[in-house]
């Protein structure tokens, strides 16, 4: 005969009563017992009142920790593990969660090296340029612009505003490649600079920028160059970019 609940095969005897063996020993007819107390909900409430009684003592804690410490590095666990993160991940808290926990790796010095080296790789100036040609990329130069003025912000920035946010083209040849295009001073940097004695408040004014393509800017600094070194030889006579 095979026993239900080991399913190891026995020879079966009768009991005194007449009635025959069924389980092979006392241990499985104790837990086929205990199978058919738990299936009613009485049952059930007292295996959980039993075992949570069985947790709090220091060997079921120190087994329970046990237990699932294993269960964890099963593969099984580790899956369930990464499903559960997933879940998280995607919930407004867990987003806040994950926010707050790169915030605070950047601040730390490895995290602003890592960000530096990953900033300046290839991957890195790929995904600027992608985020800065989206409409929320776009809304956050915009917002930077109005918020620092344009004396304030980094030529990067302004060059980046310019060019996804103002959608123009090169203003001398009509260009429309975003990936050609450059911002250009219609006065130079470093003649604004003779012309000024220094000062580069409004250097980077709206009406001291223009987009143009890269073969426009090429030419164009040709001339700017000479009219440069005019004005380093002739220093306090008015000169003029054309």
């Amino acid at each position: 005969m095979i026993c239900p609940v080991c399913n190891i095969q026995f020879e079966a005897t009768s009991h005194k009563g007449g009635s025959p063996q069924v389980y092979c020993s006392p241990r499985c007819r104790s837990v086929a017992k205990d199978r058919r107390c738990y299936q009613t909900e009485e049952g059930r409430q007292r295996r959980i009142a039993s075992v949570r009684r069985y947790q709090r003592t220091e060997k079921g804690r120190r087994n329970y920790s046990e237990c699932q410490q294993r269960y964890l590095q099963s593969e099984k666990g580790k899956q369930k593990i990464a499903r559960h993160n997933k879940r998280y991940s995607q919930t407004e808290n867990g987003k806040r969660v994950n926010r707050e926990k790169v915030h605070r790796y950047l601040n730390t010095a490895k995290g602003k090296e890592r960000h530096h080296q990953w900033l300046h790789s290839d991957n890195g100036k790929k995904s600027r340029e992608h985020y800065l040609k989206s409409e929320r990329g776009k809304t956050m130069l915009r917002k930077r612009a109005e918020r620092l003025g344009w004396s304030n912000l980094d030529w990067k920035d302004i060059e980046n505003y310019w060019i996804y946010v103002e959608g123009r083209g090169c203003s001398m040849c009509g260009e429309g490649n975003q990936t050609l295009l450059q911002c250009d001073h219609i006065i130079p940097r470093a003649l604004w600079m003779i012309l000024h004695e220094g000062n580069m408040k409004d250097c980077h004014a709206d009406s001291n920028l223009q987009i143009i393509c890269k073969s426009c800017h090429k030419s164009k600094t040709i001339e700017d160059m000479k009219l440069i070194r005019a004005a380093k030889k002739r220093q306090g006579l008015e000169v003029v970019a054309i």
